[in-house]
């Protein structure tokens, strides 16, 4: 989390430094980037309580959660997270419709907070292809269900892509 809220606050720097923005008006910006980096880690949770609920690794975090043992729930979380791989939004096609959903919002919507929860979304997703290029060596999981292959280099590629889209929609903040 630490990963992401770094990268959503540079983020947010460098489109305040863009735009010229340093008063206190863009605090929803603020709060909707906080709140949109939270939002795909839902993922986890659907997966564990609605997707896979019998999995072992579902049954120990819904029984820390019961316990209120968060901390040990989350980390368990976190370092299984390549052992799901039936999530909705960390895949491909949903990363699309965020995508899509982020460049409609940030240049007809009036609404810094709702801008900011598709941004930081898109964001998040965007962080975690990469460290998945990092760890795995490419994002192909992010693409189970299509038939495409993604080698390192395509998977470069494709995130690069995303990530020029990224700044160009932040040049409509």
């Amino acid at each position: 989390m630490l990963l992401h809220y770094g990268v959503l606050f540079l983020f947010l720097a460098l489109t305040f430094l863009i735009k010229g923005w340093f008063n206190l008006g863009v605090w929803p910006l603020v709060l909707g980037g906080i709140v949109g980096t939270i939002l795909p880690d839902v993922d986890h949770l659907i997966y564990v309580y609605l997707l896979r609920p019998q999995d072992l690794t579902s049954q120990r975090v819904a029984y820390l959660n019961e316990e209120r043992n968060f901390t040990k729930a989350v980390e368990i979380l976190a370092d299984t997270r390549y052992e799901r791989s039936m999530t909705i939004f960390h895949s491909a096609i949903f990363q699309i419709i965020i995508l899509v959903l982020t460049i409609f919002v940030t240049t007809s919507s009036t609404s810094l907070f709702a801008i900011g929860i598709v941004t930081a979304f898109s964001l998040h997703l965007l962080v975690d292809q990469v460290i998945d290029i990092r760890k795995v060596g490419s994002i192909q999981s992010w693409f189970r269900n299509m038939n495409f292959v993604f080698d390192k280099k395509k998977s470069m590629y494709y995130v690069i892509t995303i990530c020029v889209v990224l700044i160009f929609v932040t040049l409509f903040l």
